[in-house]
């Protein structure tokens, strides 16, 4: 694997696990978040699931959903972009 792909695949499990800490840190389950976020289940626990990719309209709306629960926008809008 190059070390671009190798760069790739590490930025991408990076995001999905700060996104699946971000939910457990709001004390949801997957089928809340995912609801919150109107999206489906399947694909918030692709979206947390190390190496998958996601678009990044999906990964708006599962920011937008926790950020609603708490109002902490600065907090998870530049913590799961970077």
């Amino acid at each position: 694997m190059s070390g671009q792909k190798r760069s790739l695949v590490t930025v991408v499990q990076l995001m999905g696990e700060k996104l699946r800490k971000a939910r457990e840190r709001e004390g949801l389950t997957l089928v809340q978040l995912a609801r919150e976020a109107e999206i489906s289940e399947k694909t918030l626990r692709r979206a947390e699931k190390n190496g998958e990719r996601v678009k990044d309209t999906t990964r708006y709306k599962i920011i937008n959903a926790l950020n609603r629960r708490e109002h902490r926008l600065k907090e998870y809008d530049t913590d799961l972009l970077d």
